[in-house]
């Protein structure tokens, strides 16, 4: 899997290329339609381990894509994705609309979804489900904003029948506003917040989420926070973030448990690394298997047109910077797009 980015011109120039040579897919068998659905899911599968060649669930997802290539019905890969920019301009990223991360992502995706359709006999897509609707009031997004950011992404969709872009709206169209939106969605199939607040004190696996996020969150909305309270102690910092945090695990919880409700037989994948042997979601890189936890929306991303054997990368802006990274303008709009590798000496 190599990819390739002119970021000294700030365009996009070459894609993931499909994984194999489908020109014989016509003459496939299921079980070999199959095989190569599994070798391409495979191919771009972003695990919790940099590099893993063993996939210990293959055998369960095998079945899942049996049974819809059986009955002739279209493979959906569903992931919550692309929500907002972090609102933390500072460290992470550019600014509050999609640059080059979000472009190459959604070119990969295309790619990906192409190949799986190319062999699927009822063909197949991504579906994008984009979630800064949902947590956008928690992280200090306004809606506009998020309105804002999710038009340009859908500009930058290479191919809206392969990848398709969803929102909160798409979930609850009854409601007139994205707050109304938000309260239905947690009326509907939230957990109560004593139920909730119980798991984080009670549950290792809810605390270490909570932990997770409150520790992302004092990274992300701590300045937002200070700015609304001058003069607030780290511990008022933290007691606000942590009261955050429960409600956005609330908020995921309802949202992912919309989603079933939505697409009962999906693939379910996730913009996260995930362990081998996970039977509820497939981990799938955007840009690098590599990036770790890193996303488009939380960072920048930093390419070069000098070794072509290096692969894009998510790092935060910081980094790029400190690393004496070129910033680079889009040729198009002049908006901050990435940054080029720094040349060799």
């Amino acid at each position: 899997m190599q990819q390739t980015i002119n970021a000294r011109e700030g365009t996009l120039t070459a894609t993931m290329p499909i994984q194999r040579d489908l020109s014989n897919a016509g003459c496939m068998s299921k079980e070999q339609r199959v095989e190569t659905i599994l070798s391409i899911i495979d191919a771009n599968r972003r695990t919790e381990r940099c590099a893993s060649e063993c996939w210990a669930q293959k055998e369960h997802w095998r079945h899942k894509i049996e049974n819809l290539v059986d009955l002739g019905e279209p493979i959906e890969l569903v992931m919550p994705a692309f929500p907002c920019k972090s609102p933390n301009r500072e460290t992470k990223v550019l600014g509050t609309l999609p640059d080059a991360g979000e472009a190459l992502a959604l070119q990969n995706l295309s790619s990906m979804a192409e190949a799986i359709h190319a062999v699927s006999p009822g063909g197949a897509r991504v579906v994008l489900v984009a979630d800064g609707y949902v947590f956008g009031d928690l992280v200090r997004v306004n809606d506009a904003t998020i309105s804002a950011y999710l038009s340009e992404l859908r500009a930058l969709n290479p191919n809206p029948d392969l990848v398709k872009i969803i929102s909160l709206q798409d979930f609850f169209p009854e409601q007139l506003g994205f707050g109304a939106q938000r309260v239905a969605l947690e009326k509907a199939f939230g957990p109560s917040c004593d139920e909730v607040r119980y798991r984080i004190e009670h549950d290792a696996s809810t605390n270490s989420t909570y932990r997770g996020m409150k520790c992302f969150l004092t990274e992300d909305i701590g300045a937002a926070i200070r700015a609304e309270s001058e003069g607030i102690s780290k511990n008022g910092v933290n007691r606000i973030c942590g009261e955050t945090a429960a409600k956005m695990i609330l908020r995921n919880e309802a949202f992912h448990a919309a989603i079933r409700q939505r697409f009962p037989n999906c693939v379910r994948c996730s913009v996260h690394p995930q362990p081998d042997d996970s039977k509820e979601k497939i981990g799938v890189a955007l840009i690098n298997r590599g990036d770790g936890w890193g996303t488009p929306w939380h960072g920048v991303l930093v390419a070069t047109d000098i070794d072509r054997s290096v692969r894009p990368r998510i790092m935060k802006r910081i980094d790029a910077e400190r690393s004496g990274h070129a910033l680079v303008f889009n040729r198009d709009s002049r908006r901050p797009w990435a940054f080029a590798e720094k040349e060799p000496n």
